[in-house]
């Protein structure tokens, strides 16, 4: 069994989410940190990890600190099982805190 935090940060674009990550990464140099950039998207019918190293997001997790970043899109229409997010790839990998910026996947 795998006991870790999930940190959810959510809000308005600029807000400073992505920035806030930034720091705690920052603070953390010596733990597994995981981060997800998650968001629903209207034309999926099922979750999609994406680890494209071309995102904005990922790139700024990536120089911050973060050991494994990606995106995850889910469905935003009709039944999303929160279990498709736990077997991600990403997920299922040891980590000792997972950072979610935008939507909830769980």
């Amino acid at each position: 069994m795998i006991n870790r935090a999930f940190i959810h940060i959510t809000g308005q674009p600029g807000e400073g989410k992505t920035t806030l990550i930034e720091a705690a990464l920052a603070s953390m140099p010596y733990e597994n940190l995981f981060c997800v950039h998650a968001a629903r998207e209207s034309t999926l019918r099922e979750p999609k990890e994406i680890t494209s190293r071309n995102d904005p997001h990922l790139t700024r997790y990536d120089k911050a600190g973060a050991v494994y970043s990606m995106l995850y899109r889910f469905p935003a229409e009709g039944f999303h099982d929160s279990t498709d997010f736990y077997e991600s790839v990403t997920i299922s990998d040891y980590s000792d805190i997972i950072f979610i910026e935008e939507d909830s996947p769980l």
